[in-house]
């Protein structure tokens, strides 16, 4: 069975996404088919205002539920299928029309702001068991120049519990040793280490240091 709760955990609706991804507002909800099977089946999915997901699978013929769909452990010919169709749709909507609620606060919230906002980039959440973690393309590409999460602070030797906030950006060598000199990076966390750092959005690096860095990461990896 399907865990829509997971999926959408974290996340709020970006009304004007969904209406352009033709979904209908009846109400507060928002509604649309998907067909799946080359239209044996349709997919109905509604949002409600507060981004509560719910779904139902319509046989397409007769307009009934296929019921199997939404029983926790129904096997059949068709409900494995239906069930990784539903978890595909799901997921690209909680990518493409919904915004994170994990970034919204002190230091990460603003630098967030500053990527929309400078350089027309914005967070996708490209994995699905790493929830926590997202990517920057840069604009009309495919490549990514910055790479943001949360994690332990104890990984990095931080005071107190719980999980940073935390920037993987591109430079060069050089520049990123010097910055690991001075105190003011880490080696980059799960990236290459030779050309990507990691700043720790905590306030420790002023705003106004780190966005220059972003830009130089957007530049070199355009050059790739």
């Amino acid at each position: 069975m399907i865990d829509p709760e997971a999926i959408f955990e974290g996340k709020r609706p970006d009304t004007r996404k969904l209406l352009s991804s033709g979904f209908v507002q009846n109400g507060e909800s928002f509604v649309k088919d998907f067909p799946i099977f080359e239209g044996q089946f349709v997919v109905k999915i509604l949002f409600s205002a507060d981004g509560k997901a719910d779904f139902r699978v319509l046989e397409r013929e007769t307009g009934d539920e296929y019921l199997p769909a939404r029983v926790l452990g129904a096997t059949g010919p068709f409900v494995g299928p239906i069930h990784e169709a539903c978890e595909k749709i799901l997921t690209e909507l909680s990518n493409t029309c919904f915004l994170s609620d994990r970034f919204r606060e002190g230091q990460a919230e603003r630098i967030f702001a500053c990527f929309k906002e400078k350089f027309s980039a914005e967070p996708e959440f490209l994995w699905s068991k790493l929830p926590d973690f997202c990517a920057f393309r840069i604009p009309g590409k495919q490549a990514w120049f910055a790479v943001a999460g949360k994690v332990e602070k104890s990984r990095f030797s931080l005071a107190g519990s719980g999980k940073a906030d935390i920037l993987n950006l591109k430079n060069t060598p050089e520049k990123i040793a010097e910055r690991l000199k001075t105190g003011r990076a880490y080696p980059a966390y799960h990236m290459n280490k030779k050309y990507w750092f990691t700043t720790i959005l905590g306030g420790t690096v002023p705003d106004e240091e780190i966005v220059p860095l972003i830009g130089e990461s957007l530049l070199l990896a355009g050059k790739k």
